[in-house]
C-alpha cells in the first residue's frame, strides 16, 4: 500500500506537469483528468497508516500513539474523499473539509511519530525513531511557516519523510512487538 501510494503520487508529477512541485499543493492533483489516481494514492496512504496502527502491539488498546495514527489515517482518507477547491476558484464546503482533513492529518502525523519514539524508547534503535520524529516535526513546522510560493515543496518534503517513517516502522514490526 505504501509503495503504491509513492508510485501513484510520483506518476502524477509526470502526468500533470502544469502543477509546479515547488508552489503547487499535492492536493491539486485531485482536480482534473487524473483525480482518480490521486484519490487512490491517498486511500493507499491512509490504509497503510490504519494497517500499521493495527499491527503495532501496544500494552493496552487505549494508547495515544494508536489514537493519533488512526486519526491521521482517517483524515488522510478524508483528503481523498473531499477534493480541494480549484486554484483561484470559489471556496466550497467540500474544499474546506479537504483543508481541515489535510491540516489534521499532517498535525497528527507529527504527533504519532513523536509518541511512537516515546512509547518505544526502551527498544533497540531509539535514535532512529527520534530522528524520524524530529525530522517529521521540523518538516511540519517548515510546511506551516513556509512562504506561499514554497508550500508545495514543503508538502512534498514532508510526504517523503512520512513515507520513510512509515516504512521504517513497517520494517521494525517484529522488533517493536517483542514483549
Amino acid at each position: 500500500m505504501l509503495s503504491l501510494f509513492a508510485i501513484l503520487l510520483l506518476s502524477l508529477h509526470f502526468l500533470r506537469p502544469d502543477i509546479l512541485p515547488v508552489s503547487g499543493f499535492v492536493s491539486d492533483y485531485g482536480n482534473g483528468n487524473y483525480s482518480l489516481i490521486f484519490t487512490i494514492s491517498i486511500f493507499c496512504l491512509g490504509t497503510s497508516k490504519l494497517i500499521l496502527a493495527r499491527l503495532i502491539e501496544f500494552k493496552n488498546s487505549f494508547n495515544l500513539a494508536r489514537i493519533a495514527i488512526i486519526v491521521s489515517a482517517l483524515t488522510t482518507i478524508g483528503v481523498g474523499i473531499f477534493p480541494t477547491d480549484d486554484i483561484g476558484g470559489v471556496t466550497t464546503t467540500i474544499g474546506v473539509l479537504h483543508t481541515i482533513s489535510a491540516i489534521t492529518t499532517f498535525s497528527f502525523t507529527a504527533v504519532y511519530f513523536i509518541l511512537f519514539a516515546i512509547y518505544f524508547r526502551n527498544k533497540p534503535q531509539n535514535l532512529a525513531r527520534w530522528t524520524i520524529a524530529l525530522t517529521n516535526l521540523l518538516a511540519y513546522i517548515y510546511l506551516a511557516l513556509s512562504p506561499s510560493g514554497f508550500k508545495g515543496l514543503g508538502e512534498r518534503i514532508y510526504l517523503v519523510l512520512i513515507v520513510v517513517g512509515l516504512a521504517y516502522y513497517y520494517s521494525k514490526l517484529e522488533t517493536l512487538n517483542l514483549k
